[in-house]
């Protein structure tokens, strides 16, 4: 008696989810959350890495001999399978069902991405980290800002120009060498790559699976 295939083998057989990585730079997925096309689903938790978390790793990301673990990513194409979305930082709520149809939505990799949005767009959080050029890294400074230190809100901001201009009113760092280390920093930053691992219309369960 022949064996009977179970047609749901033959299909995990013919689809490779390795296919579907690819890397994407950091200029660009901080791009899409500023646009909203990444975004949460509603049982993700809410912001718990602290200060010195972010710090970490801001550091790690300049100065590490390994790429940072992946981020996870959920399609909706299918409105019908969609889990209710909210936006990044303000956690608002993406109200018609319609509008969540193709959005990425981040299953894991939530803080990485926050702490990264938020260095480019000069978040408030983050007024009190710093680039330390005499130090080498990234650090907390509460007090009066030293000369050889940058915020990363400047160092790392979208738009150029505001880097430009901090560093035009502040002439220890128009220093050539110290402008083009502070430059190719920030050129490394928004080309960093972060691997993402793309699923398409996961159900809730199919995607808590998915993060454990």
């Amino acid at each position: 008696m022949p064996i009977r295939i179970n047609k749901q083998l033959q299909k995990y057989a013919s689809f490779d989810p390795t296919k579907e990585s690819k890397p994407v730079s950091l200029g660009n997925l901080c791009k899409e959350i500023e646009e909203d096309k990444m975004t949460l689903p509603i049982f993700q938790t809410y912001i718990r890495w602290r200060i010195e978390k972010c710090v970490d790793l801001l550091n790690f990301q300049l100065g590490g001999k390994a790429a940072v673990s992946p981020i996870s990513v959920n399609i909706i194409e299918n409105k019908n399978l969609a889990v209710p979305q909210v936006t990044f930082i303000e956690r608002k709520p993406i109200n018609s069902i319609d509008d969540v149809v193709g959005k990425q939505s981040v299953n894991d990799g939530q803080q990485r991405l926050t702490c990264n949005y938020k260095a480019y767009i000069d978040h408030d959080d983050f007024k009190c980290i710093v680039l330390d050029i005499s130090r080498g890294k990234f650090l907390i400074n509460m007090e009066s800002l030293k000369k050889s230190q940058i915020p990363v809100g400047k160092l790392y901001n979208k738009d150029r120009e505001v880097f430009k201009k901090y560093l035009s009113e502040h002439k220890e760092l128009q220093e050539f060498e110290v402008q083009n280390l502070l430059t190719a920093i920030r050129n490394k930053f928004l080309g960093y790559y972060y691997t993402v691992n793309y699923a398409r219309d996961l159900t809730e369960t199919e995607q808590q699976e998915w993060f454990r």
